[in-house]
């Protein structure tokens, strides 16, 4: 412990609380190896959960003539702006016939290393889920820079805070896309508004900040995101095209990783909405290379970041929305086979992984198991990832539970296989009986099915008798909607008639130009076997294109 320092701070206590920054003086020291990580992350984690700058800067007094001698806290104050304390502790030390090595003034400013540093720590913050109310606590420090940076005279020092309130934004819109790892529900009009103030708020930044390039890298790609979310996806590509003019000037480093997962994030948005091999091409060809940007980071920073591209690497490869949902188009073997080299690279990062990732993981997992028709196992990693999502509050939950529905139904894939699922796995709104289900999936045509349902609960036969309560068909490049509900998997057919006769039901729907019409015929039960709802069902579309025939 320095004595010498412990001294010359009580002397300047309250010019120190009053002038000095102490995030800005911790990461000078930090940057210089005067105090340790642990340190700089206790500071910063005070100033995200919204501790007053009083309440660090006294922190700071405890804490560092533990760490550091005289002329290195002069030194770094000299770096951050506070010459004229430096100065007055020198002639303090030297009243008081005290040797204090003279410092010598410096620019203000920072290096490259220790903004990156913030913003690795910030991202690491959201990450990790360190804070409590993340929107509360960035609103704050953007707030508390940009009134520094205004009130600022020295132009590297002003630099410095541009820089740091440049990251801040940039993190302050993420945080609720990555609150939920997906940005499930498009943002009320008040929070539209908010975001496109802070978009406003980082174009007039650009330039005052020590690196415009980063700057335009950062911005453009957060207005393609905000641009995916409202279906402007032209405008959002022609958005990542600045950013990535800007990027061909710089050289590998985290913002550059964090754009190429924005526009990873992208393209996923895209993706879902226009499902095609193109676009998928796309995500997975920026996400290889913002892997390769991780290189310099820790191990720790790249074992973050290589988790987050191979979950969006995973969504895309098995068809698979943010929402969990399952986009309409085919799986290949060489997908299913890089999905399964995906998931042994998180398998081998699992030490530390959050529960948001581990929610994303399982319902991979459990995709990755209904594509090839293992539903049991589907299901089983479905029931653990809704059980995340129910102890965490997750936005996902609904559309876990849907899943699990879906599951039921034999998944999208499952052509002549079999699938079990009791009523109890379901949300309570989807059990009506308590039953169990057993759904038999037969297919004459690769991508093209009809599932058959057999229960054993009368019951339910009585009460849907004559009725088909749900149909539906897919083929790869299309999605149906019947009755008003929109299908994009696996047919599910439920019909009865108690009698012998011979019955045909009609369903109607149109797709884009062209009207369809699915026909049921032969609509007889089994003799002796109240099991079963049909022994025959001839399904044909008025193209005379046959579908199926099973027995």
């Amino acid at each position: 412990m320095s004595n010498l320092v412990e001294s010359l701070l009580n002397c300047v206590h309250e010019e120190f609380l009053a002038d000095v920054d102490p995030l800005m003086l911790a990461q000078a020291l930090f940057n210089d190896d005067v105090i340790d990580g642990s340190f700089m992350d206790e500071l910063t984690e005070m100033s995200l959960v919204g501790s007053s700058k009083d309440l660090i800067g006294r922190r700071m007094i405890q804490c560092l003539p533990y760490y550091c001698s005289s002329s290195q806290l002069s030194n770094a104050l000299c770096k951050t702006g506070n010459q004229s304390l430096a100065k007055r502790m020198n002639r303090i030390a030297e009243s008081q016939n005290i040797k204090c090595i003279r410092s010598i003034t410096v620019d203000a400013g920072v290096t490259k290393k220790n903004i990156r540093l913030f913003f690795r720590e910030l991202k690491n913050c959201i990450y990790s889920c360190k804070l409590e109310d993340p929107k509360k606590s960035l609103r704050k420090m953007a707030l508390v820079y940009d009134k520094k940076m205004r009130l600022e005279r020295l132009s590297r020092t002003r630099q410095y805070l541009a820089d740091k309130l440049t990251m801040i934004l940039a993190v302050e819109l993420d945080a609720p896309i990555e609150e939920d790892e997906l940005f499930i529900h498009l943002p009320s009009s008040e929070e539209q508004l908010n975001r496109c103030l802070i978009i406003n708020q980082m174009k007039d930044l650009v330039s005052e900040t020590s690196n415009p390039l980063i700057t335009n890298m950062i911005l453009f790609t957060r207005v393609s995101i905000e641009n995916a979310m409202q279906g402007k996806f032209e405008e959002g590509e022609t958005d990542l095209k600045m950013a990535l003019q800007n990027a061909c000037q710089t050289n590998p480093c985290l913002e550059k990783a964090d754009m190429y997962y924005r526009i990873v994030h992208f393209y996923h948005r895209k993706f879902e909405h226009y499902p095609s091999d193109e676009t998928r091409k796309s995500l997975m060809t920026f996400a290889e290379i913002g892997l390769g940007m991780l290189g310099q980071e820790a191990d720790v920073v790249q074992c973050q970041w290589r988790v987050l591209f191979c979950i969006r690497m995973i969504f895309g490869q098995l068809c698979m929305s943010t929402e969990c949902r399952i986009i309409p188009l085919n799986v290949s073997i060489a997908g299913i086979e890089k999905s399964k080299q995906l998931l042994a690279i998180i398998e081998e990062s699992w030490e530390g992984i959050t529960n948001k990732t581990k929610l994303l993981y399982y319902m991979a997992k459990a995709r990755l198991s209904e594509v090839t028709n293992d539903i049991p196992m589907a299901v089983h990693y479905t029931k653990k990832t809704k059980q995340i999502a129910l102890e965490n509050r997750s936005k996902h939950f609904k559309y876990i539970n849907e899943y699990l529905c879906f599951l039921a139904s034999g998944g999208a894939t499952g052509f002549g296989s079999t699938a079990v699922c009791d009523a109890d796995d379901l949300d309570s709104s989807e059990n009506t009986s308590g039953a169990k289900f057993v759904y038999h999936t037969i297919s004459t045509e690769e991508s093209k099915s009809i599932t058959f349902l057999k229960c054993n609960n009368p019951r339910i036969l009585h009460e849907t008798e004559g009725v088909v309560v749900k149909s539906r068909i897919t083929t790869a490049e299309n999605c149906y909607t019947i009755d008003g509900v929109t299908y994009i998997s696996t047919a599910l057919g439920l019909g009865t008639n108690s009698s012998a006769e011979q019955k045909c039901i009609t369903y109607s729907w149109r797709n884009g130009e062209q009207d369809w019409k699915l026909y049921l015929h032969k609509q007889c039960p089994v003799e002796g076997d109240t099991n079963s709802i049909c022994s025959s069902e001839t399904f044909s579309f008025d193209d005379d294109l046959l579908f199926g025939d099973g027995h």
